[in-house]
């Protein structure tokens, strides 16, 4: 039954979907209280556009294991991406409580905060995931977006080169330093 799982994890990485799900949907089946096998059908239900179902994937996952990191970033950026930052806030602030370390969980919550044009929550956000990690393009992107929004595109221009010296193949942090340099 566990092979179920597994199968499903690899089909998912070697890029076949709908291999993924149907072998993660057994793995439920048989082992409903596999919080993980809830999770990676949450992701594959996810990468092929099935929102609905990966929410109720993740429910059922974050019911299982209520403090996973993981589950609660994905989970907050299913929703995120689904219907906006709005409902997204509580998994990702929750992410925040449960793993104050994780930088990406408060680069995640930054760029929340940023769309729903909290400035100040989220440039404190994204500055507290660069101090946990100076890598972290995310939260970089999202203060670099704040600072140039509030008239300061110096300083958006010069955080926007760090975060393309970091990650060069990030398209959006490209962009939007042209745009402040314009």
């Amino acid at each position: 039954m566990l092979f179920r799982s597994a199968l499903g994890r690899a089909g998912l990485a070697a890029g076949r979907p709908a291999e993924a799900i149907e072998a993660l949907l057994r793995a439920v089946r048989l082992m409903p209280w596999l919080g993980e096998a809830h999770r990676s059908l949450a992701h594959a239900l996810r990468s092929v556009g099935e929102i609905e179902g990966a929410i109720v994937a993740y429910r059922h996952h974050l019911c299982l294991e209520p403090a996973s990191l993981d589950g609660l970033g994905e989970f907050g950026g299913t929703l995120h991406d689904g219907f906006g930052a709005g409902p997204s806030l509580p998994y990702l602030r929750r992410a925040v409580t449960v793993s104050p370390l994780s930088s990406r969980s408060w680069a995640n919550l930054a760029l929340a905060l940023h769309d729903m044009a909290a400035a100040g929550p989220s440039i404190r956000a994204g500055r507290r995931a660069i101090a946990l990690d100076p890598s972290t393009v995310d939260g970089m992107n999202a203060l670099a977006n704040l600072v140039q929004q509030q008239g300061d595109a110096g300083d958006a221009v010069r955080r926007y080169r760090w975060a393309v010296a970091i990650d060069p193949a990030r398209p959006t942090v490209q962009s939007n330093m042209l745009l402040a340099m314009a």
